[in-house]
């Protein structure tokens, strides 16, 4: 399971990156604490859901099949 504190997030990376997309407060809660632990400023919003599906490959089967099919 991936948590964050006493929030269970879900069980597997697919299950949290779909927890995280429907509950945004968390979310921007999450990223905030990230950013203030590297000296960043305070996002003000997330990135569209595109572009976190671009960033965050579902799974390494499809992360090795889509750099074969860049050849």
């Amino acid at each position: 399971y991936y948590s964050y504190g006493e929030t269970r997030l879900g069980q597997g990376r697919e299950n949290a990156k779909e927890f995280l997309r429907a509950n945004l407060e968390l979310t921007l809660e999450i990223e905030n604490k990230v950013r203030e632990m590297a000296n960043l400023p305070p996002g003000s919003q997330m990135p569209p859901a595109d572009i976190l599906d671009k960033a965050l490959p579902s799974s390494a089967d499809e992360e090795s099949s889509e750099e074969l099919n860049e050849d």
